[in-house]
């Protein structure tokens, strides 16, 4: 049997439903197993790991048009307490819009492409193993990931610097002392303070670092 995977019956309710309710797509988490799927099985009927064995996490994440591109990677390094298992199947769970309980999204089988797991071991580079999945959603729906990411791959980051995923935004801003606020419980301890300033360019799935200016010295956070 190739290696396939697909939308699940369950996966393909949960889309009509975030669609319909104007909800965004919440990817939960990923899991890993080393059951044996029967010939003949459809994937799309397939709601539980045959063999459950661990929790994976979630990789790239990509929106491309129609298409989201993500991944599910598992690490033994993240496991290091489990022994060698041969990692069959794979799968993906996001929320119910409707229920809000958790439930699976999307089935994969490696088939005849079972991949052997080494367990962990101190001093020896740590094994991961990523699959990469492309769903075809209506350009209508967000997708918002809840799942433990991922380590980034280099392959990863070729693949989200050419689609213009991430790169850099420099501009230079102003943070008039007016705009500063004391917050009576910070959520960083030793910063009482702060500002709320507008970047036009930065969107939410950017991370700003900004350099403040003083004279004869400089500041990042």
């Amino acid at each position: 049997m190739d290696r396939s995977y697909k939308i699940t019956t369950n996966g393909a309710a949960v889309i009509a439903a975030c669609l319909a309710g104007g909800k965004p797509l919440t990817l939960t988490r990923a899991a890993v197993g080393s059951g044996i799927l029967p010939e003949g099985t459809d994937l799309r009927d397939v709601h539980t790991l045959i063999s459950y064995v661990a929790t994976a996490t979630v990789g790239e994440r990509i929106r491309v048009g129609n298409s989201f591109h993500t991944s599910v990677q598992y690490s033994n390094k993240s496991d290091p307490g489990r022994g060698a298992f041969t990692l069959t199947e794979f799968m993906l769970y996001a929320t119910d819009p409707e229920t809000e309980s958790e439930t699976d999204l999307a089935y994969g089988y490696l088939g005849d492409y079972a991949q052997p797991v080494p367990a962990f071991q101190n001093g020896v580079p740590e094994s991961i193993f990523t699959y990469p999945l492309i769903l075809a959603l209506s350009s209508d729906l967000t997708v918002k990931v809840t799942a433990s990411p991922g380590v980034v791959t280099y392959p990863d980051l070729m693949s989200m610097i050419e689609s213009g995923y991430l790169g850099t935004v420099k501009e230079e801003i102003s943070v008039p002392a007016e705009t500063w606020a004391e917050d009576e419980a910070p959520e960083v301890p030793g910063y009482p303070w702060h500002a709320d300033v507008e970047l036009e360019k930065l969107t939410g799935d950017e991370v700003p670092t900004v350099v403040f200016h003083d004279p004869g010295k400089a500041r990042t956070v």
